[in-house]
């Protein structure tokens, strides 16, 4: 009885993220009040956290992604923000690629029928500006999951060019 009460209770505990991992990884922290006030906010008696990606700025929600896309506006290595469950600090964080595995259970098996689709999907959330470099379906010890691997964007004329001193070297 003991067992199948155990079973239970972690089953929902496999619909999460496997894996998340950041090349090169920045992390920039604010506080919340700091980070509705450059969302156009004044007057900020009470800020508190709605959950970890809204702000709620005296009762208007703010996407954390949206303070730190302007905090960051040009920076293509801008990968998510979040609120830090800890600390409840506002945390922009930034990097060259992007790993992310999601187990394909009853949640998120709709990201992994269509991998590559999924993958775009999901780095709305951990991969802002980067885009999309591989998808795949792999098999782990609680059944399948679903790989994503993000990358910076390149320039077209930037790659050939660092092709090239590859090649020469």
């Amino acid at each position: 009885m003991k067992v199948l009460f155990l079973l239970i209770l972690s089953f929902p505990g496999w619909s999460k993220v496997i894996d998340h991992s950041v090349t090169l990884k920045r992390i920039e922290i604010y506080s919340m009040k700091e980070a509705c006030q450059l969302l156009g906010h004044t007057d900020l008696l009470l800020v508190d956290k709605k959950d970890r990606s809204h702000l709620d700025c005296m009762g208007k929600y703010e996407k954390v992604t949206s303070f730190c896309e302007k905090k960051f506006p040009k920076d293509p290595t801008l990968t998510r923000g979040y609120i830090d469950g800890t600390s409840n600090q506002v945390i922009c964080e930034r990097g060259k690629n992007v790993v992310l595995k999601v187990a394909c259970d009853k949640r998120d098996l709709p990201y992994c029928k269509k991998p590559k689709e999924g993958c775009e999907k999901l780095g709305k959330i951990f991969a802002i500006r980067l885009e999309v470099f591989r998808s795949t379906l792999t098999k782990f010890s609680k059944g399948r999951a679903l790989n994503c691997f993000y990358s910076v964007k390149e320039d077209e004329n930037e790659t050939m060019q660092n092709l090239k001193l590859e090649i020469n070297k």
